[in-house]
């Protein structure tokens, strides 16, 4: 729960009258206002008065530093009171960071125990962590079973993850035993729920005709969807298909919209395909995605065709578009490296 909007739920009757309501709106349209020292003396109040809202809350201040002097340990004590008196969301926070946080003295029991009862009660993020750290043994004894069942949880309680990650699991045999059927129960599980990650990942095994007979049309139906659903690798996928022709009718210019949202999405294909798209039409701009996908791509087959694409470009370029090519890929640059700071 967050300071705002627990506010707010204070605001809407959690704690009574009219001059409460009034105190708990004015204190949630602080923070909104980036404010959130107006908000703490009306949280001190309700956690003096007992109430699991306020500890909850005073306690993520605390541990986060907004609205008082960052102190993680009447942050911790605070959320220990309230987890204590029964609330969820300060048993799934206090129960991460006994069992995961390098910061905090690991108590793993503690921690296991506190995110049990939260997923049990129905959060879906502390039934997945607890099926995380089951599947792989680095905070807790692994056991194969129990990340199954809290992974399933977390699915139950919409945070369809949990699925994605049993499939892969099962199909790259990482911590459990080999099960191809059984990761493509959970993709098709994953991917009724929406993930589009599970899409594309059986659009992949029937382009290749693993572990289902080779159909390349119904390939192209999970990469479409997917693409529907505005995901970046469906998109690439399949525009690359519609390229080609591999199980659609070729269609040039829906490929090329494909590409191009998945460009806009920075999904490195997507962008070199877009490049090449761009060739004839905006050099510089084409030069700058090229360079851009070869140097992020994962997959060296790729990086090689864009190299030789921008060798073959580069003779036949302007100064002026390639000095927009670079300033292109300083402009991200500039990006990726306020992204990793803020990450």
């Amino acid at each position: 729960m967050g300071l705002v909007s627990g506010l707010r739920r204070v605001a809407s009757g959690l704690l009574g009258g009219g001059d409460v309501i009034r105190s708990a709106e004015d204190a949630a349209a602080a923070p909104e206002r980036g404010d959130y020292s107006k908000a703490i003396p009306f949280l001190e109040q309700l956690a003096a008065a007992g109430s699991t809202t306020g500890l909850n809350l005073l306690g993520l201040a605390c541990l986060e530093g907004n609205g008082v002097p960052k102190d993680e340990a009447r942050g911790l004590e605070l959320l220990r009171a309230a987890a204590e008196a029964g609330d969820i969301d300060s048993k799934k926070v206090l129960g991460t960071k006994l069992l995961f946080d390098p910061n905090v003295p690991a108590d793993s029991e503690a921690g296991m125990a506190m995110l049990t009862e939260a997923a049990e009660a129905g959060d879906a993020s502390s039934a997945y962590a607890i099926g995380r750290a089951c599947l792989d043994g680095r905070y807790c004894e692994q056991n194969a079973d129990k990340a199954v069942r809290f992974l399933r949880l977390a699915a139950e309680n919409g945070d369809n993850d949990g699925l994605v990650v049993l499939a892969r699991a099962y199909e790259t045999g990482e911590h459990v035993e080999q099960d191809p059927a059984r990761a493509l129960q959970y993709y098709r599980e994953a991917a009724a729920a929406g993930s589009t990650h599970s899409m594309c990942a059986l659009g992949d095994h029937h382009l290749r005709g693993e572990h289902v007979p080779h159909d390349a049309a119904e390939a192209f139906r999970w990469y479409e969807m997917a693409a529907e659903a505005g995901d970046p690798d469906g998109c690439y996928k399949a525009g690359l298909a519609l390229v080609q022709g591999i199980g659609v009718i070729e269609d040039i210019d829906r490929a090329v919209g494909y590409f191009q949202t998945s460009a806009e999405c920075g999904h490195p294909e997507g962008m070199g395909s877009f490049g090449m798209v761009l060739e004839g039409h905006d050099r510089g701009v084409a030069h700058a995605m090229m360079s851009r996908a070869r140097d992020r791509t994962s997959d060296p087959d790729f990086a090689a065709r864009m190299t030789e694409r921008l060798e073959a470009l580069e003779p036949q370029m302007t100064a002026d578009e390639l000095s927009l090519s670079e300033q292109n890929r300083a402009s991200w640059a500039e990006l990726d490296a306020e992204d990793e700071t803020t990450a």
